[in-house]
């Protein structure tokens, strides 16, 4: 019941929010293919490769290419191999880009193995946003050779990595300006770190102190139950010292928390900033066993899922 009033609650926070935040709203707008679409220019392409995960039919996978350009209503799908060949040939553009070996034949190979298959569903594009997962997140494009062109990839697109298509439609649309504007429109952070755990029962009222016994309850059976008392962490101290000093030569607006003002009530009073950064202890307990009973149901309905909720089943200290 407890579980259920607190969802209830968010929901009804994130509708209130929905309405009174354009940054929220903005946020939560789901991006379709014919926005990210839209958001493109002549001569970009928007290429977001994946591993496509065995089916229990199946149990090979494959590498799958979307690519989308302006005006498209729908990706076109490139199959670029099979995954277990293409992963093992990443060896090949190791010994090419640490190795330094023969650009020719190995940036060659690299290209024949990696970039041919798309060139066709690239055209005449001369800048890519692209997304790329797997292995082939573990290499860049643009140093491929291509032996046709007696050039490397990177001569011929400009290629932009991009997060997701999300992203790229956010920037475009002037998400991030919309974010970080403001009255003075300053950039601004807020750094916790070398917490005081053992609080005096002073620094702890209201809606602190339930918050704290709350945490500590979390890893009763982990941490303290052996006898061990919460260590400060003296090096996040020196970490945060620093990096404020480099935050603020660059124009930050920085808040530090640290000792008793490190505190879980103090970070949710907050406000929004552009660079938050949090230097303390955490905790994940072990996964819950599932029980079910003898028609073969699983056991203890709601609650158990909320046991087994990884988000409910770690956090910060």
């Amino acid at each position: 019941a407890f579980m259920d009033e607190l969802q209830t609650q968010s929901a009804l926070l994130e509708r209130r929010l929905m309405q009174e935040s354009a940054v929220y709203a903005a946020l939560q707008k789901q991006i379709s293919v014919a926005d990210l679409a839209g958001v493109l220019n002549a001569g970009e392409v928007f290429v977001d490769i994946m591993p496509l995960e065995p089916s229990q039919v199946d149990s090979t996978y494959s590498y799958v290419a979307f690519v989308l350009s302006s005006g498209d209503t729908v990706p076109e799908i490139v199959e670029l191999g099979p995954g277990g060949f293409l992963d093992s040939k990443y060896s090949v553009y190791s010994s090419y880009t640490q190795d330094l070996r023969d650009p020719e034949v190995f940036g060659g190979a690299c290209f024949d193995i990696y970039w041919e298959p798309l060139l066709s569903s690239l055209g005449d594009a001369d800048r890519v946003y692209y997304c790329p997962d797997g292995v082939y997140a573990k290499m860049n494009p643009g140093v491929f050779y291509d032996p046709n062109k007696s050039s490397y990839v990177l001569d011929e697109l400009d290629i932009r990595l991009v997060s997701s298509g999300t992203d790229l439609v956010r920037q475009r649309e002037g998400f991030y300006e919309l974010l970080s504007a403001g009255e003075d429109a300053s950039l601004s952070a807020l750094l916790l770190g070398d917490p005081k755990f053992d609080l005096e029962e002073g620094w702890r009222s209201g809606n602190e102190s339930l918050a704290f016994e709350r945490d500590i309850r979390a890893v009763l059976n982990d941490t303290l139950t052996r006898g061990t008392s919460i260590s400060r962490l003296p090096g996040t101290r020196t970490e945060v010292e620093g990096l404020s000093a480099t935050l603020k030569s660059g124009g930050y607006q920085v808040e530090t928390l640290m000792d008793k003002r490190a505190s879980e009530a103090r970070l949710k009073q907050a406000d929004l900033v552009d660079v938050l950064h949090l230097a303390t202890h955490g905790y994940f307990l072990e996964n819950v066993k599932r029980e079910f009973d003898e028609f073969g149901m699983q056991q203890g309905g709601r609650s158990q899922a909320v046991q087994e909720n990884p988000m409910h089943r770690s956090g910060l200290l």
